[in-house]
């Protein structure tokens, strides 16, 4: 699956845990994640031991509670068209990404066009997994900033979910 849906497995008896890792029988559950860097970056998620056989992906522990976000209605939205969302864990909502940064520890992905009969909100979407209880540093381009922002999560997320927190860069000057 292509796009916003063809990220998340959720590996609930543990039938791709022995191909993936070579663990059989160590989880009774996983979800597995495909080639998100910022993923790989929670000590939790780890790569496959043949990473080419599995498209990058990262398998999560069953503690692990993975949630989809998708970031749209951005305004000045001509400005976001060719523009990729960069995504990286961070430790603290002190912290900040660096520009030295190496592509293997953000993840880039570049917006989706849901179609005609999606929300209009939707028309522009970027959507990721992210990891409830972590916090994440979400920045476009270069840095650009927006005037206007709509989060959609997952149906999934539950009031229990721990939360998911998001630094954004803000430009005093567009």
């Amino acid at each position: 699956m292509v796009g916003l849906k063809r990220d998340v497995i959720y590996d609930l008896d543990a039938s791709f845990a022995g191909s993936f890792d070579g663990n059989v029988g160590s989880r009774t559950s996983a979800t597995i994640v495909s080639g998100w860097n910022h993923i790989g970056q929670d000590n939790r998620c780890l790569q496959s031991t043949q990473p080419s056989l599995w498209d990058n992906a990262y398998m999560c522990d069953q503690n692990v509670i993975m949630r989809r976000v998708a970031f749209a209605n951005l305004l000045i939205q001509q400005n976001f068209k060719s523009q990729f969302i960069k995504v990286s864990q961070i430790p603290d909502i002190q912290s900040t990404v660096g520009d030295s940064l190496l592509s293997t520890q953000f993840t880039t992905v570049g917006t989706q066009w849901m179609g005609k009969e999606a929300n209009p909100e939707y028309n522009m979407a970027y959507g990721l997994p992210f990891i409830a209880g972590n916090i994440y540093q979400i920045w476009w381009g270069s840095g650009i900033d927006f005037a206007h922002l709509s989060l959609f999560t997952s149906r999934m997320f539950t009031a229990s979910d721990p939360g998911i927190i998001f630094v954004f860069n803000f430009t005093t000057g567009r």
